[in-house]
C-alpha cells in the first residue's frame, strides 16, 4: 500500500504581534519553508517598515510561494515526504488570502489555516528582541482584528 504524501500551505492568520511568526518557527519542521513579507523588510538583519513598499513586497511573497510550490509539486520529494510552506503574514481579509487559495488549488497543496487570537506583545520584549518586527499602530491592529472577527473562508 502506497503511503500517500499531502503537501500544505498553512495560512497563519493573526494581527500584528499576534505570535504567527514564533509559532512557525517553533513548529515548521526543518524541511518546511516559512514565507513572509517582513523578511523584505530587513536590511543587514534589522527590521526597516516602509509603507510604500509594502504592496511590492507583498508581490514578492506571493512570487516566492509559487515558486517553491512549483519546485515542490510532482517530485519525487513530493510523494515521499511530507513538506509544508508556511505563509506568514497577517492573512486578515480574504482578498489578501484568495490568489494564495488558486495557488494550492493549481498545485495540489491542501490549505490549513492558523489563527492566532492573542497578542504576544510584551514593549519589554520589543526593544529587546531581534524578532520584533513590525511597529504596528494600536488602530492598525484593532482593525486587524475586526477584519478577522468577519472573515469568512471559502
Amino acid at each position: 500500500m502506497a503511503i500517500t504524501k499531502i503537501n500544505k500551505l498553512i495560512i497563519m492568520q493573526g494581527h500584528s504581534t499576534s505570535g504567527k511568526s514564533s509559532f512557525a518557527k517553533q513548529f515548521a519542521k526543518d524541511t518546511d519553508v516559512i514565507i513572509s513579507t517582513d523578511d523584505y523588510f530587513r536590511v543587514n538583519g534589522v527590521y526597516k517598515f516602509n509603507e510604500h513598499l509594502l504592496e511590492e513586497y507583498h508581490q514578492k511573497t506571493f512570487e516566492d510561494c509559487e515558486k517553491v510550490m512549483q519546485e515542490n509539486s510532482g517530485s519525487w520529494q513530493k510523494e515521499n515526504n511530507e513538506f509544508s510552506i508556511w505563509l506568514d503574514n497577517t492573512n486578515t481579509e480574504p482578498e489578501h488570502v484568495r490568489p494564495y487559495l488558486e495557488l494550492a488549488k493549481k498545485y495540489g497543496f491542501q490549505v490549513v489555516y492558523v489563527r492566532m487570537t492573542s497578542s504576544t506583545f510584551d514593549e519589554r520584549f520589543a526593544k529587546e528582541s531581534s524578532y520584533w518586527t513590525f511597529n504596528a499602530t494600536k488602530e492598525v491592529m484593532e482593525q486587524q482584528k475586526k477584519n478577522l472577527e468577519v472573515y469568512k473562508y471559502d
